[in-house]
């Protein structure tokens, strides 16, 4: 099996979380958070999706030396 392009595994998981964001828009919340505190929780939630499926994806069938 082919292994998945990491960057585009990133720019999709990153798309997702950016459309998923943008769609909620009509909802305000106010929370009182700067926008570094906002940005680096987008961020994190970015990475860890992106670590989860890049795991799934692209993790071994097996390998021959076991």
């Amino acid at each position: 099996m082919q292994r998945f392009p990491r960057w585009l595994l990133l720019a999709l998981v990153a798309g997702v979380v950016l459309y998923f964001l943008l769609s909620r828009l009509r909802f305000v919340v106010l929370v009182h958070i700067s926008f570094w505190q906002a940005l680096l929780i987008v961020g994190i939630v970015i990475v860890v999706l992106f670590v989860g499926l890049d795991h799934l994806l692209n993790r071994n069938r097996g390998s021959a030396e076991s």
